[in-house]
């Protein structure tokens, strides 16, 4: 990879942990367009990475590896408080298995620490809330997507839950 060369991005996914049918319908078609497009401007290699929640996470991670195989790197990070964390990686085909990096966040850590190692990672973060964010009232995908807007990072957000009833709210950087 080389830093800052656009052929070989590095983009972050946070997600809500209550992930319905429908969210993950808005969310793989929003995966879709960004791969077409990943691959119509000539990106060589995408390295994503994910967190390791149940929900949103682990969708995403596996619609991922499953769309993309060896094509791009996957890093899931892992919090060190790990009671909302989804194994996902550790059922799929031994085959592609290896096609997916798991990086343990340092004993003590919290969620925000997690957070902001995705944020402070990613070239660009993509981010699909349950609410609007003066909805939330405590969400990590939002802290998530206020650090990389923090940070100057581009960042794209899609409503997935019941406020998107039926099209996501899209809140581009």
């Amino acid at each position: 990879m080389i830093p800052g060369d656009p052929r070989y991005p590095v983009v972050g996914f946070t997600a809500a942990r209550r992930f319905p049918v429908f969210a993950e319908r808005i969310t793989a078609a929003r995966l879709t367009k960004m791969s077409r497009d990943m691959r119509q401007t000539g990106v060589i290699r995408p390295k994503f990475i994910t967190g390791a929640a149940r929900g949103g996470d682990a969708f995403i991670g596996n619609w991922l590896v499953m769309h993309w195989l060896e094509h791009a790197g996957h890093l899931v990070l892992v919090p060190a408080w790990q009671s909302q964390v989804d194994w996902w990686w550790l059922r799929l085909p031994p085959r592609w298995r290896n096609l997916v990096e798991v990086e343990f966040m340092p004993p003590g850590t919290d969620f925000a620490y997690r957070n902001a190692e995705l944020a402070n990672r990613s070239d660009h973060l993509e981010g699909f809330p349950e609410l609007p964010e003066e909805q939330a009232v405590r969400s990590g995908t939002w802290q998530t997507l206020g650090m990389a807007r923090d940070a100057g990072k581009s960042h794209y957000c899609t409503v997935v839950g019941s406020a998107a009833t039926t099209a996501p709210r899209r809140h581009p950087s």
